[in-house]
């Protein structure tokens, strides 16, 4: 008897024998003649970007990830920003004072890009 796991492989293996998929190689010369991702055998999209290109959106897409994590750890903590200020003084904290400062700028620059930008909720 297979289990849960060795099912859902074999089902996977024959969805994709029955549709008959491209080799990565074609999914990707596909999506660049057509601008759209394309899936491959694998069952994972690709694109006709290059190597470099994909490195690149890859950076972008990391630093986007990073900034929206940060912010939401700054609005969903319980801390009390006076309190969580007089602690550091335990931790070691080097140039926490001017990486605030950056930060609140940058901040406050990227809240006016959001105001600015009517898709974003």
């Amino acid at each position: 008897m297979k289990t849960p796991r060795e099912l859902r492989r074999q089902l996977v293996r024959e969805i994709r024998d029955a549709i008959d998929l491209p080799t990565t190689t074609e999914a990707r010369r596909l999506a660049r003649e057509t601008g759209m991702l394309v899936a491959d055998r694998t069952g994972r999209y690709r694109s006709g970007a290059s190597a470099e290109e994909r490195a690149a959106t890859k950076t972008d897409l990391d630093a986007i990830w990073d900034v929206t994590r940060g912010v939401m750890a700054i609005a969903d903590t319980k801390l009390d920003p006076d309190e969580l200020a007089a602690r550091l003084e335990y931790w070691h904290c080097p140039g926490i004072r001017t990486k605030t400062t950056v930060a609140l700028t940058w901040l406050t620059k990227f809240q006016e890009g959001l105001d600015n930008n009517d898709q974003i909720s």
